[in-house]
Protein backbone atom coordinates (compact mmCIF):
# COMPACT_ATOMS: atom_id res chain seq x y z
CA UNK A 1 0.00 0.00 0.00
CA UNK A 2 1.17 3.53 -0.68
CA UNK A 3 2.51 5.41 2.32
CA UNK A 4 -0.58 7.51 2.92
CA UNK A 5 -1.19 7.98 6.63
CA UNK A 6 -4.49 9.59 7.67
CA UNK A 7 -3.92 12.84 9.59
CA UNK A 8 -4.11 12.66 13.36
CA UNK A 9 -7.67 13.01 14.66
CA UNK A 10 -9.31 12.12 11.35
CA UNK A 11 -12.36 9.83 11.57
CA UNK A 12 -11.97 6.21 10.54
CA UNK A 13 -12.43 5.71 6.81
CA UNK A 14 -15.56 4.01 5.51
CA UNK A 15 -13.76 1.70 3.11
CA UNK A 16 -15.14 1.23 -0.39
CA UNK A 17 -14.35 -2.33 -1.40
CA UNK A 18 -13.53 -3.27 -5.00
CA UNK A 19 -14.55 -6.74 -6.16
CA UNK A 20 -13.54 -8.29 -9.48
CA UNK A 21 -15.76 -10.74 -11.37
CA UNK A 22 -15.18 -12.26 -14.78
CA UNK A 23 -18.24 -11.98 -17.01
CA UNK A 24 -18.44 -14.58 -19.78
CA UNK A 25 -19.45 -12.88 -23.02
CA UNK A 26 -20.10 -16.06 -25.00
CA UNK A 27 -23.84 -15.90 -24.38
CA UNK A 28 -23.88 -12.49 -26.04
CA UNK A 29 -22.07 -13.54 -29.20
CA UNK A 30 -18.66 -12.23 -28.14
CA UNK A 31 -15.56 -14.16 -27.23
CA UNK A 32 -13.59 -13.92 -24.01
CA UNK A 33 -14.50 -12.41 -20.66
CA UNK A 34 -14.88 -8.98 -19.14
CA UNK A 35 -13.21 -8.21 -15.80
CA UNK A 36 -15.91 -6.23 -14.01
CA UNK A 37 -14.82 -4.23 -10.96
CA UNK A 38 -17.69 -3.26 -8.68
CA UNK A 39 -16.98 -0.66 -6.00
CA UNK A 40 -19.21 -0.81 -2.93
CA UNK A 41 -18.81 0.36 0.66
CA UNK A 42 -21.45 -2.12 1.85
CA UNK A 43 -23.94 0.58 2.85
CA UNK A 44 -27.09 1.79 1.13
CA UNK A 45 -27.46 4.77 -1.17
CA UNK A 46 -27.63 7.22 1.73
CA UNK A 47 -23.89 6.67 2.27
CA UNK A 48 -22.27 6.95 -1.16
CA UNK A 49 -19.01 5.27 -2.11
CA UNK A 50 -16.06 7.54 -1.36
CA UNK A 51 -12.36 7.17 -2.05
CA UNK A 52 -9.93 7.46 0.84
CA UNK A 53 -6.49 5.84 1.12
CA UNK A 54 -7.78 2.35 1.92
CA UNK A 55 -10.45 2.56 -0.77
CA UNK A 56 -7.87 3.62 -3.34
CA UNK A 57 -5.75 0.64 -2.34
CA UNK A 58 -8.78 -1.62 -2.84
CA UNK A 59 -9.23 -0.22 -6.35
CA UNK A 60 -5.53 -0.52 -7.10
CA UNK A 61 -5.53 -4.18 -6.07
CA UNK A 62 -8.65 -4.83 -8.16
CA UNK A 63 -7.06 -3.29 -11.24
CA UNK A 64 -4.02 -5.52 -10.73
CA UNK A 65 -6.28 -8.57 -10.51
CA UNK A 66 -8.10 -7.54 -13.68
CA UNK A 67 -4.84 -6.84 -15.50
CA UNK A 68 -3.49 -10.27 -14.63
CA UNK A 69 -6.69 -12.06 -15.60
CA UNK A 70 -7.41 -13.48 -19.08
CA UNK A 71 -10.20 -10.93 -19.56
CA UNK A 72 -10.17 -9.04 -22.85
CA UNK A 73 -11.41 -5.80 -21.27
CA UNK A 74 -11.86 -4.14 -17.88
CA UNK A 75 -14.92 -2.28 -16.65
CA UNK A 76 -15.76 -0.50 -13.42
CA UNK A 77 -19.20 0.19 -11.98
CA UNK A 78 -20.74 1.03 -8.62
CA UNK A 79 -23.37 -0.18 -6.22
CA UNK A 80 -27.08 0.44 -6.91
CA UNK A 81 -27.79 4.15 -7.45
CA UNK A 82 -24.18 5.12 -6.72
CA UNK A 83 -21.00 5.05 -8.80
CA UNK A 84 -18.77 7.10 -6.49
CA UNK A 85 -19.13 10.48 -4.81
CA UNK A 86 -15.43 11.29 -4.99
CA UNK A 87 -12.64 11.65 -2.48
CA UNK A 88 -13.27 10.97 1.18
CA UNK A 89 -13.05 14.52 2.56
CA UNK A 90 -13.80 13.63 6.17
CA UNK A 91 -10.13 13.96 7.10
CA UNK A 92 -9.57 17.24 5.25
CA UNK A 93 -10.06 19.50 8.32
CA UNK A 94 -7.32 17.53 10.11
CA UNK A 95 -4.63 18.01 7.44
CA UNK A 96 -1.78 20.11 8.84
CA UNK A 97 1.11 19.31 6.50
CA UNK A 98 1.47 19.92 2.77
CA UNK A 99 3.00 16.48 2.40
CA UNK A 100 -0.25 14.87 3.58
CA UNK A 101 -2.25 16.54 0.82
CA UNK A 102 0.37 15.70 -1.79
CA UNK A 103 0.45 12.04 -0.73
CA UNK A 104 -3.28 11.40 -1.15
CA UNK A 105 -3.34 13.39 -4.39
CA UNK A 106 -0.47 11.42 -5.88
CA UNK A 107 -1.91 8.10 -4.75
CA UNK A 108 -5.20 8.83 -6.50
CA UNK A 109 -3.37 9.78 -9.70
CA UNK A 110 -1.21 6.67 -9.56
CA UNK A 111 -4.29 4.43 -9.25
CA UNK A 112 -6.57 6.19 -11.73
CA UNK A 113 -3.99 6.52 -14.50
CA UNK A 114 -3.71 2.73 -14.63
CA UNK A 115 -7.19 2.70 -16.17
CA UNK A 116 -6.06 4.92 -19.03
CA UNK A 117 -2.73 3.20 -19.60
CA UNK A 118 -3.90 -0.38 -19.42
CA UNK A 119 -3.17 -2.61 -22.40
CA UNK A 120 -6.76 -3.77 -22.10
CA UNK A 121 -9.68 -1.57 -23.14
CA UNK A 122 -11.27 0.05 -20.09
CA UNK A 123 -14.88 1.09 -19.58
CA UNK A 124 -16.67 3.06 -16.89
CA UNK A 125 -20.30 1.99 -16.49
CA UNK A 126 -21.60 5.03 -14.63
CA UNK A 127 -24.74 3.59 -13.11
CA UNK A 128 -25.61 6.34 -10.64
CA UNK A 129 -24.23 9.34 -8.77
CA UNK A 130 -20.69 10.21 -9.96
CA UNK A 131 -19.24 13.33 -8.42
CA UNK A 132 -15.72 14.69 -8.27
CA UNK A 133 -13.24 11.85 -7.99
CA UNK A 134 -15.98 9.41 -8.92
CA UNK A 135 -16.47 11.10 -12.27
CA UNK A 136 -12.71 11.35 -12.66
CA UNK A 137 -12.49 7.55 -12.46
CA UNK A 138 -14.65 7.53 -15.58
CA UNK A 139 -12.55 10.21 -17.29
CA UNK A 140 -9.46 8.04 -16.95
CA UNK A 141 -11.16 5.08 -18.66
CA UNK A 142 -11.02 4.70 -22.44
CA UNK A 143 -14.82 4.76 -22.80
CA UNK A 144 -17.79 5.70 -20.65
CA UNK A 145 -21.46 4.77 -20.55
CA UNK A 146 -24.00 6.48 -18.32
CA UNK A 147 -27.42 5.34 -17.15
CA UNK A 148 -30.20 7.80 -17.87
CA UNK A 149 -30.76 8.05 -14.11
CA UNK A 150 -27.13 8.94 -13.31
CA UNK A 151 -25.99 12.35 -12.07
CA UNK A 152 -22.49 13.59 -12.86
CA UNK A 153 -20.60 16.73 -11.86
CA UNK A 154 -17.29 18.16 -10.66
CA UNK A 155 -18.42 20.27 -7.66
CA UNK A 156 -14.95 20.83 -6.18
CA UNK A 157 -14.89 24.56 -6.94
CA UNK A 158 -17.86 25.02 -4.64
CA UNK A 159 -15.88 23.36 -1.84
CA UNK A 160 -12.84 25.60 -2.28
CA UNK A 161 -10.73 22.95 -4.07
CA UNK A 162 -10.11 21.90 -7.68
CA UNK A 163 -10.83 18.65 -9.62
CA UNK A 164 -7.38 17.30 -8.85
CA UNK A 165 -7.58 13.68 -9.99
CA UNK A 166 -7.96 14.40 -13.69
CA UNK A 167 -10.92 16.70 -14.02
CA UNK A 168 -8.68 19.73 -14.52
CA UNK A 169 -6.41 18.00 -17.04
CA UNK A 170 -8.31 15.24 -18.88
CA UNK A 171 -11.58 17.13 -19.31
CA UNK A 172 -10.01 19.95 -21.40
CA UNK A 173 -8.61 17.30 -23.75
CA UNK A 174 -12.09 15.82 -24.22
CA UNK A 175 -14.16 18.99 -24.66
CA UNK A 176 -11.64 21.82 -25.00
CA UNK A 177 -10.23 24.25 -22.38
CA UNK A 178 -12.97 26.88 -22.66
CA UNK A 179 -15.84 24.44 -22.21
CA UNK A 180 -13.98 22.63 -19.43
CA UNK A 181 -13.59 25.87 -17.44
CA UNK A 182 -17.26 26.66 -17.94
CA UNK A 183 -18.23 23.18 -16.83
CA UNK A 184 -16.25 23.04 -13.58
CA UNK A 185 -17.33 26.56 -12.60
CA UNK A 186 -21.09 26.04 -13.07
CA UNK A 187 -23.53 24.40 -10.72
CA UNK A 188 -24.21 20.68 -10.68
CA UNK A 189 -27.32 20.55 -12.91
CA UNK A 190 -25.59 22.42 -15.75
CA UNK A 191 -22.50 20.26 -15.40
CA UNK A 192 -24.58 17.11 -15.69
CA UNK A 193 -26.17 18.27 -18.95
CA UNK A 194 -22.76 19.13 -20.38
CA UNK A 195 -21.28 15.76 -19.41
CA UNK A 196 -24.02 13.87 -21.22
CA UNK A 197 -22.44 14.74 -24.55
CA UNK A 198 -19.25 12.89 -23.67
CA UNK A 199 -20.68 9.47 -22.90
CA UNK A 200 -22.89 6.78 -24.37
CA UNK A 201 -26.30 7.09 -22.74
CA UNK A 202 -27.97 3.96 -21.44
CA UNK A 203 -31.74 4.07 -20.99
CA UNK A 204 -32.11 1.59 -18.13
CA UNK A 205 -35.83 1.09 -18.77
CA UNK A 206 -35.33 -0.02 -22.38
CA UNK A 207 -31.72 -1.24 -22.10
CA UNK A 208 -30.43 0.29 -25.28
CA UNK A 209 -27.25 2.09 -26.20
CA UNK A 210 -27.21 5.37 -28.07
CA UNK A 211 -23.91 6.27 -29.67
CA UNK A 212 -22.66 9.80 -29.05
CA UNK A 213 -20.25 12.10 -30.88
CA UNK A 214 -17.52 11.41 -28.35
CA UNK A 215 -17.19 7.89 -29.75
CA UNK A 216 -16.40 8.65 -33.40
CA UNK A 217 -12.70 7.90 -33.14
CA UNK A 218 -11.10 4.88 -34.80
CA UNK A 219 -10.11 3.50 -31.44
CA UNK A 220 -13.76 2.96 -30.58
CA UNK A 221 -14.39 0.64 -33.52
CA UNK A 222 -13.96 -2.64 -31.60
CA UNK A 223 -15.81 -1.18 -28.62
CA UNK A 224 -18.89 -0.38 -30.70
CA UNK A 225 -19.45 -4.08 -31.34
CA UNK A 226 -19.47 -5.05 -27.68
CA UNK A 227 -20.48 -2.02 -25.57
CA UNK A 228 -24.14 -3.04 -25.45
CA UNK A 229 -23.14 -6.59 -24.54
CA UNK A 230 -20.85 -5.48 -21.73
CA UNK A 231 -23.31 -3.02 -20.23
CA UNK A 232 -26.21 -5.47 -20.34
CA UNK A 233 -24.20 -8.20 -18.65
CA UNK A 234 -22.81 -5.78 -16.07
CA UNK A 235 -26.28 -4.58 -15.09
CA UNK A 236 -27.47 -8.17 -14.80
CA UNK A 237 -24.51 -9.13 -12.62
CA UNK A 238 -25.00 -6.04 -10.46
CA UNK A 239 -28.60 -6.99 -9.73
CA UNK A 240 -27.85 -10.62 -8.95
CA UNK A 241 -24.73 -10.31 -6.85
CA UNK A 242 -24.39 -8.81 -3.39
CA UNK A 243 -20.88 -7.74 -2.45
CA UNK A 244 -21.46 -8.87 1.08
Amino acid sequence: MADVTPPAGAPEEVVTKARVREIDLAAFGASGTLALITIDNGLDHTRPNTLGPQSLQELDDAISTAENSPAVAIAITGKPFIFAAGADLSGLPFVTEKSQSLAIGKFGHDVFKRLGRSKKTTFAFINGLALGGGLEVGLHCNYRTMASTALTALPECFLGIVPGWGGATILPKLIGPERAVQLVSTWVAKQHRACQGRVTLLNSSKLYIRQRRAFRSRRLTPARRCTDLLVGQALKAERETDLN
